[in-house]
Order: structure tokens, then sequence, then C-alpha cells
């Protein structure tokens, strides 16, 4: 796997972690939760997959503003 693509596995685990997380959360959200889960089949399918550079460039870009959403308050 290309260096650059060592990230996806640790994104993929916030997501679970994050994922498992929420399940439990009050008010629940179902546009969220679909968010979230889509989210990490995402990188689950580019990390089984063969890398595309488009997809991947384009996910990163919008993975600082996902990840800032972990400090958000639900």
């Amino acid at each position: 796997m290309d260096e650059k693509y060592d990230i996806l596995p640790d994104i993929q685990n916030s997501l679970k972690l994050w994922c498992s997380q929420y399940d439990f959360h009050e008010p629940y959200n179902q546009q969220f939760h679909d968010f979230l889960y889509d989210t990490l089949r995402r990188v689950t399918d580019m990390i089984n997959s063969e890398k595309n550079e488009t997809e991947y460039t384009g996910f990163i870009k919008k993975w600082d503003k996902i990840d800032s959403l972990k400090k958000r308050k639900f």
C-alpha cells in the first residue's frame, strides 16, 4: 500500500468508534447516522479496493471537516 494511504485504517477505526458511540446517543438523528455509516463504508471500500487517486484526494480534503465534527457536542 502506498504510504499516503496509511492514514485510511486510522480513519476507519475512528469512524467505527464514533459510530458505536453515536448509536447510543439521544436525540437520535437518522440523517447523521446514515452519513457516518456511509463514510465508514467509503473508507472501507478505499482500503479494500484498488486505490483511486481522485477519490482518495477528494475524501482526505473532506476528512478535516468530518474530523472536526467529532469535537461537537451532540
